[in-house]
């Protein structure tokens, strides 16, 4: 390669620079969308097919398309069927519609399956779901699985609670905290070690094709161009304030989505954006930042609608705490709006909110406020912070030792 030889290379590259081979080299399904591209922003299934195949006899059959879809264009929760990719001809089998995993008549014929995937660090984001369920797909089914491994653009940090196996979901497929630290290679050895979720073993079927020169930087501190994983991720910013206002989605409010700032902003028509502004700032909370700002989205929740809102900027992401900024957020704007704010319910009867935070605990905090105005929630924060201490240092020793 070209480039200096301390820059950030993913499997992907290192693969395509023929520094290691993919050890496999029966029928294959590729698992991945288009952020499954080299450092010259070439797409894995070009490479693989056009330029490895006569090198390594790569007989890649089908394509499995995540949330979003192949060509990442479909948007949250839509609905992505099973398709046809026009440049390669090859079947694109959709896990983000009536069927999650993939299914044995789907695999039949198949040896291996290559996962490359660009995640974004946050249990809740889909991605790693699909990525474990996948695993399990190929433990039940025979099959080899290589993670052509990327890094995090979250960096090493982590924070917020484990989730408790009640609450699983799409949202949140095993017990992770809120921000994990891990590459989706460090996952699923971890999640396998470990017995959270039954896939190949690591050396007997999984095999993960490291990454190179990536030391914890974030998104903002690597010297890569950003991708969009997802259409409201669009940004550097989107990304690292996803931990904190995503469990918005959990609420009426807007969580910016419709608007050029997804999860960047936190707003309704009823919402008292200048005095939520100074409430927040009043807090002093480390690394993070705040202004008013009035917004109308053009899609998702109060579509049309003026609403006023709050804009968040991260100033120091080794200082800030995701959850903890999110849920104080959430606080104050019951305290303000006792009588507008709502939390969502799923069809299950489940609160959407309760899948987010992998617990019920933050949000039957939180409606306190709702029924007194006086209630302590700083203290009681710290307490439900201090419950889960335990659970995120062991989670810590376990991420070391895989």
């Amino acid at each position: 390669m070209s480039e200096c030889s301390s820059q950030y290379r993913s499997g992907l590259d290192r693969v395509i620079a023929k520094e290691v081979q993919i050890p496999f080299t029966g029928p294959t399904g590729l698992i991945t969308n288009h952020t499954g591209r080299d450092h010259q922003m070439r797409q894995n299934l070009d490479l693989l097919l056009n330029d490895l195949r006569l090198n390594f006899q790569l007989d890649i059959q089908k394509i499995f398309a995540p949330e979003h879809g192949f060509r990442g264009s479909a948007a949250a929760g839509e609905k992505v069927d099973d398709s046809k990719d026009p440049a390669s001809g090859l079947p694109v089998i959709s896990l983000y519609g009536d069927n999650k995993r993939p299914s044995a008549e789907v695999l039949e014929g198949l040896e291996t399956l290559i996962f490359d995937i660009q995640d974004v660090g946050v249990r809740y984001y889909t991605y790693i779901s699909t990525l474990f369920y996948c695993l399990e797909a190929a433990k039940e089914n025979d099959l080899n699985f290589v993670i052509l491994d990327r890094y995090n653009p979250l960096g090493r940090k982590v924070e917020g609670n484990l989730l408790d196996e009640n609450f699983q979901s799409f949202v949140g497929a095993t017990s992770l905290p809120l921000r994990h630290g891990m590459t989706v290679g460090e996952l699923a050895i971890w999640a396998v070690k470990t017995g959270k979720i039954e896939g190949p073993e690591p050396g007997d079927g999984l095999e993960v094709i490291e990454l190179k020169n990536w030391h914890g930087e974030t998104c903002q501190e690597i010297s890569e161009p950003w991708l969009a994983p997802s259409p409201n991720i669009p940004s550097t910013e989107a990304t690292m304030l996803y931990p904190v206002t995503a469990i918005f989605e959990g609420t009426n409010l807007s969580e910016g989505r419709g608007t050029t700032l997804p999860f960047q902003i936190v707003g309704a028509p009823w919402l008292n954006s200048m005095v939520l502004t100074l409430k927040m700032r009043g807090y002093e909370l480390p690394g993070v930042g705040y202004r008013p700002l009035n917004f109308s989205p053009k899609s998702s929740k109060h579509q049309g609608e003026n609403c006023n809102g709050i804009q968040l900027f991260i100033t120091d992401p080794d200082k800030v705490d995701s959850l903890e900024v999110g849920l104080t957020l959430m606080a104050e704007i019951i305290k303000l709006h006792p009588e507008e704010f709502d939390f969502f319910k799923l069809d299950d009867n489940r609160y959407f909110i309760d899948l987010l935070l992998g617990t019920d605990s933050y949000r039957k905090l939180l409606s306190k406020l709702i029924e007194n105005q006086e209630f302590d929630y700083k203290k009681a924060l710290a307490e439900l912070k201090e419950d889960f201490a335990e659970g995120i240092e062991t989670f810590k020793d376990e991420r070391e030792n895989i």
